[in-house]
């Protein structure tokens, strides 16, 4: 049978209490980075996610121009919708701001200062540029026949 002297017990209870004690401040610090990483993933998350809406309205923009061009005029409100949202989220990108984001949402998105996403942000929206004044064409055209090779080419090129 063991005995634990009642001395030694509040003595180790002590020293077990003082070690639990010494960790609290690495814990929070731990706590602290563990919520702040948390963040970082999440606001990655959120990037990764409007690039890839980005992609992904290039296309829709590039078929429902196409579309528009076959005489279904409905599909011009969903051209203009995702034209616009395209715009928004590619300001928001660059700059900072808020980013159209799920149904009636928005996100807020912290400016950048790194050069090489600038840089690469810079000829998104050249080429954004290009492609947007061909849809323009195409809405005011009443033959866009060879916009419309125009329009897949610049498509191709903002999707890489």
């Amino acid at each position: 049978m063991i005995t634990i002297n009642h001395y030694h017990a509040k003595k180790s209870s002590g020293k077990i209490g003082s070690f639990i004690y010494s960790l609290h401040p690495a814990c929070g610090f731990v706590c602290c980075c563990d919520i702040v990483g948390c963040e970082t993933q999440m606001q990655d998350a959120l990037l990764v996610n409007l690039a890839g809406r980005q992609r992904m309205l290039i296309q829709r923009m590039t078929w429902l121009a196409l579309q528009l061009q076959c005489g279904d005029n409905s599909a011009l409100v969903d051209l203009q919708e995702s034209e616009r949202t395209f715009s928004e989220t590619l300001s928001a990108l660059q700059y900072g701001g808020d980013a159209p984001y799920l149904t009636n949402s928005v996100a807020n998105l912290p400016v950048t200062n790194n050069v090489q996403i600038l840089a690469a942000m810079y000829e998104v929206e050249t080429r954004w540029g290009q492609y947007r004044s061909i849809l323009d064409a195409i809405i005011d055209s009443s033959n866009a026949s060879p916009l419309r090779i125009d329009l897949e080419t610049q498509s191709e090129s903002l999707v890489q």
